[in-house]
């Protein structure tokens, strides 16, 4: 009997950059709530399509909405994720993770 293939998910990546590490941590410990099901309007990881119009905007721009909070025509975002104890330097991390997991899986 042949066993069924599971597709990975894009964040069973692990990245050796200790940056890309930590955001990596932070976004299995906060953010996919929201990211991986598209929770409260949140764009889902896995759509380059929905990340497209806002990697646009360059890391700083997404790192200061995630970091200080967002509320636009496409939802909103709780200051960092709703969780106070993460630095702008995570929340950095967070961002940097999720623009290199979007352009790993176009």
């Amino acid at each position: 009997m042949a066993k069924e293939s599971v597709e990975a998910h894009p964040t069973d990546w692990v990245p050796e950059d200790a940056v890309l590490l930590r955001g990596r941590e932070i976004y299995l410990e906060t953010c996919k709530t929201c990211h991986n099901n598209g929770l409260d309007m949140a764009p889902r990881i896995t759509s380059s399509s929905a990340w497209g119009k806002r990697l646009v905007k360059g890391p700083e721009v997404l790192t200061r909405n995630a970091y200080e909070g967002f509320h636009g025509e496409w939802g909103e975002m709780p200051a960092k994720g709703g969780e106070d104890s993460y630095t702008r330097e995570d929340i950095g991390a967070a961002v940097a993770y999720i623009t290199a997991v979007v352009e790993r899986n176009p």
